[in-house]
């Protein structure tokens, strides 16, 4: 599998953009597909400045309704009539950001959805799109392995409640008898979606995990949970069969620099025009 870093919160490469957000290019076993479209036009301006061919693709798959993962995908819907866009059903409630004396922030573009519903496939539990690759929703996680950002927020009958994130799908792409997630913000938590992949490929290893953590808090020097947390997380995912951990985005510097230095597991952490290979 090849994975190319269309567009993340950091770039050091010339004539790309960085933007807050994340979108990725993947290669595998001969198809493609986007994950995530970032929060602009500037995604677009990146994928064909690294020579990528949108009347070529066919495939977008949105994580979920946050604007930083679906905020540009009018643009590639708009340069290409033939894509289709593949995002979870419960994906059409409103999402805000509402932290305590703050007035709430819109945080989705449900309206994006209902222009595009005929691109649209909704996938409830699951979805395969292709041989080996799997869209995949967590209907049951543990609450407890949750992303502890406490100021997302979920709309039900006219009220605020703690976003469930049942509007969020990852990523399994088995090659060589082995599952590899791709997921973008991970707010279900990493040890909920490595458990759901699990029950869905009992015989198989899950040995690599690519995507942002949501660990980051205010700053990308700080945390939005406990460090005893982030501990026992990374406790718990040293016994699993993980290999290799290449992080991003959402999950900051801190909690990378606590990730990177008790993890079994390879990590690395990725940005705008970055390529590899796993």
């Amino acid at each position: 599998m090849e994975i190319t870093t269309v567009i993340e919160n950091k770039c050091y490469k010339e004539n790309l953009f960085a933007q807050y957000g994340l979108s990725l290019f993947v290669k595998t076993n001969g198809n493609t597909f986007l994950l995530d479209t970032g929060f602009s036009d500037l995604t677009l301006k990146n994928f064909e400045a690294l020579g990528f061919d949108v009347n070529k693709l066919e495939n977008i798959v949105v994580s979920h309704n946050h604007t930083d993962h679906i905020g540009g995908l009018q643009y590639f819907l708009d340069a290409n009539d033939k894509a289709k866009f593949y995002i979870s059903n419960d994906a059409k409630t409103a999402l805000y950001s509402k932290r305590l004396f703050h007035k709430k922030k819109t945080v989705s573009d449900c309206a994006l959805i209902e222009k595009n519903i005929e691109k649209a496939v909704f996938v409830d539990d699951s979805f395969k799109l292709f041989d080996n690759v799997f869209l995949c929703r967590i209907k049951n996680p543990n609450p407890e392995f949750f992303c502890k950002d406490k100021k997302l927020k979920k709309l039900i009958d006219g009220k605020l409640y703690p976003d469930d994130f049942t509007h969020e799908i990852y990523v399994a792409v088995i090659e060589e008898g082995q599952v590899k997630i791709l997921s973008s913000c991970s707010h279900n938590g990493i040890l909920n979606i490595i458990a759901d992949a699990k029950n869905r490929f009992p015989d198989m290893p899950v040995t690599v995990f690519v995507g942002g953590l949501h660990y980051k808090g205010k700053t990308a020097d700080t945390i939005n949970c406990k460090v005893e947390f982030l501990n026992e997380t990374v406790c718990a995912l040293n016994k699993t069969e993980l290999k290799q951990l290449y992080t991003c985005h959402c999950t900051g510097k801190k909690a990378f620099e606590i990730l990177d230095g008790t993890c079994k597991a390879k990590t690395r952490y990725f940005a705008t025009g970055d390529t590899f290979i796993l």
